[in-house]
């Protein structure tokens, strides 16, 4: 609807629509559509074909609707089209939009400076290094779900409350206290951090390491900072805690289970990262051993997610961040292997 009314639009005399995504398949799905309503468009949509195709199609006097991925844009040295009358759509705008220092939301500026751009997305995010208000401007429109609901676009959501508690760890807790107060009662806790000969490493948690911990806190509290990394523990690994999981699990098949007795119908959960999604299928299975299957066309339930590994955090240096990552290559690879096909399955088959 907006690219054909901004076609109508006599001030923007003739513009050229530019549709951008950042998936290969998103592409394709957005394209299909935009084609099924080519007389809404009073022309034909066409797709990109490659980087010099995108740059050929850019590089046009008026009109047309052009479909790209974020990837084609490269850096050329200099701009594609000056024109003021190319609007960009950005699809999923809280993704692959804040390259500006070396990556396609540079570049794709970079070759056509002067177009505006207009961003689409379920999930803004304003954080530090990415801010999709700060990229694209104020909301023009928001279109929350209970107009969608109003609309018939989807159907009614019903919340019930789950509370799973993240449980403390007492052994762990009593490990770091016994630390503490061995570090303080040191001889060396009044020698400068790190001058304690014969002290354990950061990794072993005693002596100068502890004191070392012990002022970042205070020194963290004093002046309200961020938490450092090696004294605060990612909200992930709380979340995805194997005992809270197996209790998630537990809540999952019962209630699922018993909603089946009342009616037929799918269940999905969205988990917070690759690793608790691997974790929790495990968990899954163990209590329902049946529900699993290799294939992907068999089985009751499934994982459906890319198989690209987990980005490194910040402040996590390199060893630690592989030390992590190398358990989850293989499960990552296995569930990931057949995204689209699982994808389908999930929507199109018997699974649950």
């Amino acid at each position: 609807m907006l690219a054909g009314a901004l076609i109508a639009d006599e001030q923007l005399a003739n513009p050229t629509i530019v549709v951008v995504t950042d998936r290969n398949d998103l592409d394709g799905q957005l394209f299909a559509t935009f084609a099924a309503g080519r007389a809404l468009l009073r022309q034909q949509p066409e797709q990109a074909e490659s980087r010099d195709d995108l740059a050929a199609k850019l590089n046009r006097a008026s009109g047309g609707v052009v479909f790209t991925t974020i990837q084609k844009f490269e850096e050329r040295g200099g701009p594609v089209s000056e024109r003021s009358n190319i609007v960009v759509l950005a699809d999923e705008a809280h993704r692959s939009q804040y390259g500006f220092l070396d990556g396609g939301a540079r570049w794709m500026r970079d070759a056509i400076p002067n177009a505006t751009f207009v961003g689409f997305t379920g999930t803004p995010i304003e954080s530090d290094d990415k801010n999709t208000p700060a990229v694209f401007g104020d909301y023009c429109d928001i279109y929350d779900i209970r107009q969608a609901i109003d609309d018939n676009a989807t159907v009614p959501i019903f919340y019930e409350m789950r509370l799973v508690k993240l449980l403390p760890d007492e052994e762990g807790i009593a490990e770091a206290e016994a630390q503490i107060t061995a570090a303080l009662q040191s001889p060396s806790a009044s020698e400068p951090l790190g001058a304690s000969p014969g002290c354990r490493d950061a990794d072993s948690g005693t002596g100068a390491s502890a004191q070392r911990l012990i002022a970042k806190a205070a020194r963290t509290e004093d002046t309200a900072g961020a938490v450092p990394p090696d004294i605060s523990a990612p909200l992930e690994e709380l979340v995805g805690a194997e005992r809270r999981l197996k209790l998630v699990a537990k809540e999952i098949v019962e209630h699922f289970e018993k909603r089946r007795e009342a009616i037929e119908g799918k269940g999905m959960v969205v988990c917070m990262s690759r690793k608790i999604c691997i974790d929790l299928y495990n968990e899954i299975t163990k209590l329902r051993a049946d529900w699993h299957a290799d294939e992907d066309d068999e089985g009751f339930i499934k994982v459906v997610m890319t198989d690209g590994v987990p980005p490194q955090r910040r402040g996590e240096s390199d060893a630690d961040y592989q030390k992590r990552i190398e358990p989850l290559i293989e499960p990552i690879k296995y569930h990931g292997r057949t995204k689209g096909r699982r994808a389908r399955g999930v929507t199109e088959t018997t699974h649950p």
